[in-house]
């Protein structure tokens, strides 16, 4: 395939990319999104049971929130926030070692109250995630338990992420519910930033380089 020359490529084609995409369209900029992996979506992966009926499960990021900023500007401009609908209320369980079992059945409840006292000692400020709350919490309690629930948060490795910025408060917006889904989950606002005329999509791309051609880049 001919590397493509653009005034605008984006390497990713996650939301985060797509986001890219989106408000460079916002002003008159079209985009080329190179996306390595044969999906798009990056994180946010609803993923269908053909032979079950249409019954989808959230493979990736399994909720949005009010306090999503840029997201909502992106579902404002795409006609989505009137298609926003609440998450259904279940309860977690943790996969381990084969088997399902109980979020406290990872708990080590000795370890946590020795450990909670450090909380009004220790300081996020500075902090990554696994040193802040492996020192309140204890560190097998963040091994066995906390590291896999905020890596489920941020869709990424937690263990080096600022802990200050973990919880951080945002401002929220009152005319949309609290924590939403859509009908066929996450991967519509995906779907639907990638399906805009100004946005060119190509999966299977790696990237080994980019360079200035003329006035645009390849």
């Amino acid at each position: 395939m001919a590397e493509p020359i653009s005034d605008h490529i984006v390497i990713g084609a996650g939301i985060s990319g797509l986001g890219a995409a989106h408000f460079a369209a916002r002003r008159g900029i079209e985009s080329v999104v190179l996306e390595a992996a044969p999906r798009i979506g990056g994180c946010i992966h609803s993923h269908e049971f053909d032979g079950l009926g249409g019954f989808w499960a959230e493979a990736g990021s399994h909720t949005c929130f009010n306090s999503y900023g840029n997201l909502l500007a992106i579902l404002d401009d795409l006609g989505l926030t009137a298609r926003v609908r609440a998450k259904a209320k279940v309860g977690y369980r943790l996969w381990l070692q084969g088997e399902r079992r109980s979020v406290m059945s990872a708990l080590h409840p000795v370890e946590a109250l020795v450990s909670l006292p450090r909380l009004l000692t220790t300081a996020k400020a500075g902090r990554s995630v696994a040193d802040y709350y492996g020192r309140v919490l204890g560190s097998r309690n963040y091994r066995d338990l906390l590291r896999h629930a905020f890596q489920a948060v941020i869709c990424q490795p937690a263990d080096e992420y600022p802990a200050e910025a973990l919880f951080r408060r945002k401002p929220r917006r009152k005319d949309v519910i609290k924590a939403f889904t859509f009908d066929r989950g996450l991967s519509t606002v995906a779907e639907a930033v990638a399906s805009q005329p100004s946005i060119e999509v190509r999966t299977g791309q790696r990237v080994e380089g980019i360079e200035a051609k003329g006035e645009g880049f390849r």
